[in-house]
């Protein structure tokens, strides 16, 4: 008996535990983090206006001092194999975090040596 595999729904998961816990055991990154924090929070009491993170808004003041932000995103897209015997669309759907505590060190947001590796 043939078993129909074109309606099986797949899965690719990567723990955002460990994902985390590979970038925050670079020696360099916690005082980094630390340091761009404290960047952010110098240049928002200098200038009301500014607004950098979650943090610097009225609900961040109740965020605990010693922790650093996540942001979750959810993305869908459609894929679409034009040829061949199975013309399908395909939707696929993405889940992906930020340390928000990064985002403005540019140099190390996209460095492949922090994404997945020991």
């Amino acid at each position: 008996m043939a078993i129909d595999r074109s309606n099986q729904d797949f899965a690719y998961y990567a723990s955002i535990h460990q994902c985390l816990r590979r970038v925050l055991c670079k020696e360099e990154m916690i005082p980094l983090l630390i340091d761009n924090i404290q960047q952010q929070q110098q240049q928002t009491q200098k200038d009301g206006d500014l607004m950098f993170s979650y943090r610097d808004g009225e609900n961040g003041r109740n965020i605990n001092k010693n922790s650093f932000l996540l942001q979750l995103y959810t993305d869908g897209v459609d894929l679409i194999n034009p040829i061949g015997p199975r013309k399908d669309m395909h939707k696929v759907t993405f889940y992906y975090y930020l340390l928000e505590d990064i985002s403005d060190i540019p140099i190390y947001a996209s460095m492949c040596k922090f994404i997945g590796h020991d």
